[in-house]
């Protein structure tokens, strides 16, 4: 039986009340049955020794009164919404039915003991003693209900037995009484763990809501931080986007200018406007970084490294800026030769060790490396201001830094941890921390050992730079300025250049006999048309397959992977005028056409 009330009730002890009412309610047909057929029965055995309209008006009222309890009970079990005033009101009517038929069956075990017929006294004995264990179970849960029911049966039977006055009965009388007391005793005994069941629920169930309202609002602020989160990338991706072509064109302008003469001041001021420019790309290119790792863009080439070759770059990258802050860099030497991607394992050293002259205060950095079983375990250290444990985790999130409130760009932007642990993550190498305020910090990586010494793919192996001799260049840029910037660089290295805004120009192009030997194309065009979309075209039109390469500058890792998709050679901007020459040089070089 399901004791659940459909509405919940203001006061727990009245809800647990009215669990209880709806328990006896349910029984209320197994009660009404035994109560019909046993008084029936009664009749039966009774009827040659028991004055008949005595025997038949007590079955009859016992058999009316219960047709008035199940109407009773029907009336209260149709009811949806009760107050606790009603339930304590419905607790009341249901005892005084019970008690009225408890009285009724106490008057039959009275008046129904002859002295003369002891097989009709056992037998009123038993019946009636069986009818007041019975309501233990189908009473027993209100216990006012049993008590109203089983005390005047067993007290009247007790007391009609034992006035009889032989020894036998007032034995079987006393024994009727201290069955009364045991059915008391065992009735408490269940309602007592029927209450405390029912508590223990709603206690369960309070704690379960309060459960679901912390997990409701837990989640809400999930969301609430998923949401911010992404209004937070969409932002920076078309803030990013948005600055890096304005961007673009500066850093090919004042390229430009690299080739024009000019006097010392403007000399001055060029190498300045130069230095702001790298650092605005620095800043950037690190942001590229993550949105890089976070679109998967970035596939390491897995490959045997003498660890030697690794020490040697950082050492001849670093000595200078160690020197320079006064800090001793001690570098261990090994023989050990790792599985891992040079190119990406370097930037990752390197963004550590940086870390640590910027921001630790140290005197000392060291590099160790030592072999355990089959890895070569790594570690960064420095003697400075240490990590407090509040700040382990946070270190590694994007543009959090520590003791630079004033974001001093000179000791970095803030990203470069959080591109550590994403390229660690990706070439699967384990990394820890471990810092104690005042003491210092000690970063340890995991490599896996090579069982092959191969040597390594170095940047050697590049192609090098040459000279243009007036090939054809096709632009395709929104941008007026970049396009602009492009025609005055590219110009300046002996290419000739055309270039062009969106499709429209170049379906007029394509009406021309115009081919040119590459294609250089901003990726987002207007009318969401994709650079990969006009040089497919362009290719199919002339039946070449000609060289090209996208140049974007989205940082969205959804975009950057559509644009990967093209198969073409794609970079970001702004796009470094060395870097730039270089690509085009590769990209021409890898169509043998």
């Amino acid at each position: 039986m399901d004791t659940s009330s459909p509405h919940k009730i203001e006061s727990v002890e009245s809800q647990i009340l009215k669990d209880k009412l709806d328990v006896l309610a349910g029984n209320y047909n197994s009660i009404a049955y035994a109560n019909i057929v046993v008084s029936i029965f009664t009749i039966y055995v009774m009827f040659d020794v028991i004055e008949h309209f005595k025997l038949y008006s007590w079955c009859g009222f016992i058999v009316l009164w219960t047709f008035i309890r199940v109407i009773v009970r029907n009336h209260y079990t149709s009811k949806k919404i009760f107050s606790s005033k009603e339930v304590d009101s419905w607790s009341l009517i249901f005892t005084i039915l019970t008690l009225v038929a408890g009285l009724t069956w106490g008057y039959g075990g009275w008046f129904f003991i002859i002295e003369s017929e002891p097989h009709l006294i056992t037998f009123i004995a038993v019946t009636w003693i069986g009818m007041s264990a019975g309501s233990i179970g189908s009473n027993g849960v209100h216990f006012p209900g049993f008590l109203a029911f089983a005390m005047p049966i067993m007290l009247a039977l007790s007391a009609r037995i034992m006035s009889i006055g032989e020894q036998s009965y007032i034995i079987l009388g006393f024994f009727a009484f201290s069955l009364t007391v045991g059915f008391l005793g065992f009735a408490y005994a269940n309602h007592k763990s029927v209450l405390e069941s029912l508590r223990l629920r709603y206690q369960n169930i309070d704690l379960l809501n309060l459960l679901e309202e912390k997990n409701d609002a837990l989640n809400e602020q999930i969301e609430n931080v998923k949401n911010a989160n992404q209004q937070k990338s969409k932002f920076l991706a078309a803030a990013s986007h948005d600055l890096r072509q304005p961007l673009q064109s500066l850093t090919l302008f004042s390229e430009v200018l690299q080739y024009n003469e000019l006097d010392e001041s403007s000399e001055r001021t060029l190498g300045k406007m130069t230095q702001s420019i790298s650092a605005l790309n620095s800043l950037f290119n690190r942001l590229l970084d993550i949105s890089r790792l976070d679109a998967g863009d970035i596939k390491p080439i897995i490959q045997p490294i003498p660890f030697k070759l690794i020490i040697e770059k950082l050492n001849r990258n670093f000595a200078t800026q160690c020197a320079t802050n006064n800090i001793k860099l001690v570098i261990q030497d090994t023989e050990l030769v790792v599985q891992s991607d040079p190119e990406l394992l370097l930037r990752c050293f390197s963004n550590l060790i940086n870390n640590a002259v910027l921001h630790s205060q140290c005197e000392l950095i060291s590099v160790n490396v030592v072999k355990n079983n089959n890895n070569a375990v790594v570690t960064i250290s420095d003697n400075g201001c240490g990590i407090p444990i509040t700040d382990k985790e946070s270190v590694f999130e994007e543009f959090h830094q520590l003791n630079n409130p004033e974001r001093d760009r000179n000791k970095g932007l803030g990203l470069g941890l959080a591109i550590v642990k994403r390229m660690f993550t990706l070439l699967n190498h384990p990394l820890s921390l471990d810092s104690e305020p005042n003491k210092g910090t000690t970063f340890t990586v995991q490599l896996p050992i090579s069982i092959t010494h191969t040597t390594p793919i170095t940047s050697g192996s590049r192609r090098q730079l040459h000279d243009f001799n007036n090939e054809k260049v096709l632009v395709i840029d929104d941008e007026m300025d970049i396009r602009e910037a492009m025609e005055n660089l590219l110009r300046k290295w002996n290419l000739h250049v055309v270039s062009i805004a969106d499709k429209q120009e170049l379906l007029k192009l394509l009406d021309t006999d115009y081919t040119p030997d590459i294609i250089v194309s901003d990726y987002r065009l207007p009318k969401s048309v994709t650079g990969g979309e006009l040089i497919e075209l362009f290719r199919e039109t002339r039946q070449i397959k000609i060289p090209a390469m996208l140049i974007t500058g989205d940082t969205d890792p959804k975009r950057i992977a559509e644009a990967r998709e093209t198969g073409l050679l794609l970079m970001h901007k702004p796009i470094q005028p060395a870097k730039l020459r270089l690509a085009l040089t590769q990209t021409l070089q890898s169509y043998p056409n």
